[in-house]
């Protein structure tokens, strides 16, 4: 995954938490950049309607939105990025009431 993909992958999982409804009492949403010695994992969480939980298993399908008209492409497109990136996976999961995107990257010889 090289820089420019880094950041425009960054950059849809926080749009995306940022766009999502307020939930909570502390509508907020995290972000993390953790550097492990052989990986480095970013993730991005935001809350979710403990009553109205999203459907997860259909967040990566293309035109797939909860926004409304013209959306629905950002997180497809988080998948190509990931699926083209060998050292690269994605984790989605609801975890305390937030959303949490992970993705992990594996170091590979000389990072």
């Amino acid at each position: 995954m090289n820089n420019v993909q880094l950041l425009r992958v960054l950059g849809i999982l926080l749009d995306n938490a940022i766009e999502a409804p307020l939930e909570g009492e502390l509508p907020e949403i995290y972000c993390a950049i953790l550097d492990y010695p052989d990986a480095v994992e970013l993730a991005v969480a935001n809350p979710v309607s403990v009553e109205h939980p999203p459907a997860i298993t259909q967040f990566m399908r293309a035109g797939y939105t909860t926004k409304g008209g013209g959306h629905g492409l950002g997180l497809s497109t988080v998948q190509e990025i990931i699926d083209q990136t060998p050292n690269a996976s994605l984790q989605i999961m609801i975890k305390r009431h937030h959303l949490y995107f992970t993705i992990i990257l594996t170091k590979t010889g000389g990072e």
